[in-house]
């Protein structure tokens, strides 16, 4: 949507594919290709990376919690 043009600073979270697509199940009464149908249509990781002035990563071994008191 190129809201980056909007926006002072963009800060990025990234997560595997996997695990987001675990999330997505458990979070939305959808189906796994719903699923990936819904990851699919996002643009990859990279194009995010970037764009981003601020990187946090929400997965293991990082601590969201901790990535955020560092911002």
């Amino acid at each position: 949507s190129d809201i980056q043009r909007y926006c002072s600073k963009m800060i990025v979270v990234v997560a595997p594919e996997e695990e987001r697509l675990a999330r997505i199940l458990q979070r939305d009464d959808i189906t796994r290709e719903s699923a990936m149908l819904r990851i699919k249509a996002q643009k990859d990781e990279q194009y995010y990376k970037e764009r981003a002035d601020i990187l946090v990563r929400n997965y293991a071994p990082y601590n969201l919690s901790q990535e955020l008191e560092l911002l």
